[in-house]
């Protein structure tokens, strides 16, 4: 198994779906919905650090563009899935990276210690044909993926 885009007319509408839920800020139950099918085929639990202290913690309420920007500049690998607080059921989105030295790093939460991390490596190639056709949008990638 392995993750490709949608095909073009459910991508469509998936786009819009979440679009619409995105600009009146309900999209997370949306993102998850469309993104535990894969997660629970593919996902992983992973044990997240803190960034060096030298690096600085990226804005809160932007991990996909936290995520995608040290992709581009750093070369780290970009990961999706979701996190919780550990002990606690409810779940939410969430990107992070992977950096030179395989260590998963989220540059988005500072005290990552307090969550449970669940997510998938998504190739760069996905992440960057998501935001191309999303019209360059920082946004999730998991929902307009499939598992080919």
């Amino acid at each position: 198994m392995k993750l490709c885009l949608l095909n073009d007319i459910d991508y469509e509408r998936r786009f819009e779906e979440l679009n619409q839920l995105r600009l009146l800020g309900k999209d997370e139950d949306a993102k998850l919905k469309y993104s535990l099918p894969i997660l629970k085929k593919l996902g992983s639990s992973y044990m997240v650090n803190l960034p060096s202290k030298k690096t600085l913690f990226r804005k809160i309420g932007s991990c996909y563009g936290n995520a995608f920007r040290l992709m581009m500049d750093k070369g780290y690998q970009y990961v999706e899935g979701y996190v919780s607080l550990k002990g606690q059921e409810q779940k939410f989105s969430h990107a992070w990276n992977i950096d030179e030295n395989g260590r998963h790093v989220d540059f988005t939460l500072r005290n990552s210690q307090e969550f449970e991390y669940f997510g998938i490596v998504i190739p760069n190639s996905l992440v960057h044909d998501v935001g191309f056709f999303n019209g360059k949008l920082s946004y999730c990638v998991l929902p307009y993926l499939e598992l080919e």
